[in-house]
């Protein structure tokens, strides 16, 4: 996850490594959840910046390795029934959730962000059961925005609640112990 062993045994740091590092060294989350952002003085210019430019300088900082370990790269599909890339997306999650709870955060505001309720959602599902009722084909856009749409509510109504966090850890410790056993 972190390093690629090489045949010789050499530990090699991945991109995924790399880019938390390059986070880590760009600011730090604080449990009150404010970020502190260091900008390097050799960036800045003879001339003063004003508030607005140094926020954007940080914001670039903490935004790029941030995008590239949650968005850049698509995460893997994992299959609980084998057991497989479960631990690698639970740490994913984790660090989102470490990282000042900018991946919960962004996941529950996905349902608002699509405008997505459960009576909007169960008024499409029942739509689409009575025109497969009728013989007609209820295989439309409207029953594939449905199913899709309820799944994202779920994800966003789970990481709408804050002790999901201190759970999803107690996860990563159980499934850490499980892959070893595997």
């Amino acid at each position: 996850f972190l390093y690629n062993v090489k045949v010789n045994g050499e530990r090699v740091p991945t991109k995924f490594f790399q880019t938390l590092r390059d986070l880590c060294d760009a600011c730090d989350f604080l449990p009150s959840g404010e970020i502190v952002v260091y900008v390097d003085e050799s960036q800045l210019d003879a001339r003063r910046l004003s508030a607005k430019q140094l926020r954007e300088m940080g914001t670039q900082q903490v935004l790029g390795p941030l995008l590239d370990l949650f968005v850049a790269k698509a995460w893997v599909e994992a299959a609980l029934s084998r057991w497989t890339h479960v631990t690698e997306n639970l740490k994913k999650v984790v660090l989102g959730c470490a990282a000042g709870r900018v991946l919960p955060l962004a996941l529950s505001m996905v349902s608002a962000a699509m405008d997505l309720d459960e009576a909007s959602i169960d008024k499409a599902l029942d739509r689409a059961h009575s025109v497969d009722k009728a013989g007609g084909d209820a295989s439309g856009l409207s029953a594939q925005w449905a199913k899709h749409g309820k799944r994202c509510l779920r994800v966003s109504q789970y990481f709408a609640d804050r002790n999901q966090t201190w759970k999803l850890g107690v996860l990563l410790i159980g499934t850490g112990i499980l892959d070893k056993l595997h």
